[in-house]
């Protein structure tokens, strides 16, 4: 597998640090079930909602990249994206 070296992008992905491959992740599945199985639900449920807050917080934020998505930028722009 090449090196993911990140480039700085240009002004068609606004602006945002883009990586040339997409990350490797390695995901292990484990099965718990019970009384634990529950509250391990419960805890993931609550980091995924305060997660996903942050994120729709972090977007309103003034001075945050209101940027569009570069396939926006080309709608917009009258380019075809494809």
């Amino acid at each position: 597998m090449a090196e993911a070296s990140p480039k700085r992008s240009d002004r068609s992905t606004g602006g945002r640090f883009v990586p040339r491959e997409p990350p490797r992740m390695v995901f292990e599945i484990q099965i718990l079930e019970g009384p634990e199985g529950v509250r391990l639900r419960r805890e993931q449920a609550q980091v995924i909602r305060e997660v996903v807050e942050w994120v729709a917080q972090r977007r309103s934020e003034p001075g945050s990249s209101g940027a569009p998505a570069p396939e926006e930028e080309d709608r917009q722009a009258g380019r075809d994206p494809r």
